[in-house]
Order: C-alpha cells, then structure tokens, then sequence
C-alpha cells in the first residue's frame, strides 16, 4: 500500500496589482519556494515572447511552448522536471498575425486565434519538438470550446467578430508565508502577460516581456516524483 505524505502547508500567495513600473526583486530565502527568471537561466530568456502553452506529450514529457517573434517562432521547452529545464527545439510557423491559444482540442491538438482578427488555426502536436499549423475552418466562430471525454468538442457559434487582443498586463507578487506573521517577498514580477500552472510539480509560469519566471513549490515536486516511483513499480 502507497505510504501517505503530510507534508506541512506551504503557501505562495500571489498578488496581481497593476502597477507596471514595480522592480523586481531578487528572492530571498525560502526553503519551501524558488522563483527562477530570466537572469538567472539562458533557457527562460524567451525575449518579445506573445504566449505559452503547456501540453503533456505522449511519451510522458510536460512540454512549455512558448510563442515569439510576432508568432512566427514557437520554442519548445521540456519543463517535465521544474529543476532541469531545457530547450528542445525550436519551430518556424507562416502565420498572418501573433496569435493567442484559446482551447485543446483531444490530446494533441490546440485551437489558435489570430490576433488581427483573421481566423483560428489548429496547432498539432503529436510531433511534440515540432507542432504543425492545420485548417479549423470547422471551429472557426467558436466563443467557447467544452471537451466532452478525450475525443470530441462541444462548442458554442458567435457571429462576433474577433476582436483584437487589448493589453492588460498586471504585476504578480510572490510571497512565502510558511510563518504567517511575518510574511517574505520572494519576488515582484511585473507585465505579466501570461501564467500558467503544472498541477503535477505545482510549477507556476509567468510570461513577461523579458521571458519566463519559474515558481517552484519543492514540496510539491519531491511528492510528484515519489508518486512516479511508486506508479512504475505497481
């Protein structure tokens, strides 16, 4: 029988604000959270980056795609292990705009929307170092997508149109309160334009103009890889 772990609550408090000209901090320390930014690894330095994805390939690899270069660049990094990010490759696409992910599509697939108005596209990735753009003129005026199992799509029709994306980027604060009393900035991330989360490792990603922060739960993960180990030997 797998051995139950209690490990003692560790929160990361994040506090959006929309102050645009905060500094950031370098994180003191924490024995529970880590935030790496672009300073700190080559990998994360992902300059005039328009939007991430997060996508967990077939062979068990949680793969961060990271679009840039006015959406013709889409780098592919294997965040599988928050402490070990690497690049695995990157793609060039022929797109008419940056575009934003707006939905997956069944396990491989994820439906893009053009930022100037002009369409979706259907991003595959079943070639996970290299997606490949489609045609998706069947969800094309999709307002919203529902998955209904692993293999279908229930969505709703507008007749809208798409309107471009408007900029609201807030500043996120990062905080460990492990003792509530005096509770420790770890970091201020500012122009945020993105976040997403990995609920296996409880990794946080924060996309900015500079690139990507990493906010890593190391309780998290040391339980996530536990539960690995007991999975391949039962």
């Amino acid at each position: 029988m797998k051995k139950q772990l209690f490990a003692p609550l560790v929160t990361a408090v994040l506090a959006a604000t929309i102050n645009a000209n905060a500094v950031t901090h370098k994180p003191p320390h924490s024995r529970t959270i880590v935030v790496q930014g672009p300073s700190d690894a080559p990998v994360l330095a992902q300059a005039n980056s328009e939007a991430m994805y997060l996508h967990k390939s077939e062979d068990g690899r949680t793969v961060l795609y990271v679009e840039s270069a006015e959406g013709t660049k889409l780098t592919a990094l294997d965040v599988s292990d928050p402490g070990k990010i690497r690049r695995l490759a990157e793609t060039e696409l022929v797109v008419p705009s940056r575009f934003d992910f707006v939905e997956s599509v069944g396990n491989d697939n994820a439906l893009v929307r053009y930022r100037d108005g002009s369409g979706e596209a259907l991003l595959s990735f079943k070639h996970c170092k290299h997606p490949v753009l489609g045609d998706a003129s069947a969800l094309t005026g999709t307002a919203a997508a529902e998955k209904l199992g692993e293999t279908a799509l229930l969505s709703a029709s507008t007749n809208a149109a798409v309107a471009p994306i408007v900029d609201n980027d807030p500043t996120y604060k990062v905080w460990d309160d492990s003792k509530a009393s005096h509770p420790n900035l770890l970091a201020t991330i500012p122009g945020v334009r993105q976040r997403l989360s990995n609920e296996d490792t409880g990794t946080l990603f924060f996309l900015s103009e500079n690139g990507i922060t990493v906010v890593r739960r190391l309780r998290v993960e040391e339980d996530h890889k536990i539960d690995v180990i007991w999975k391949s030997q039962t």
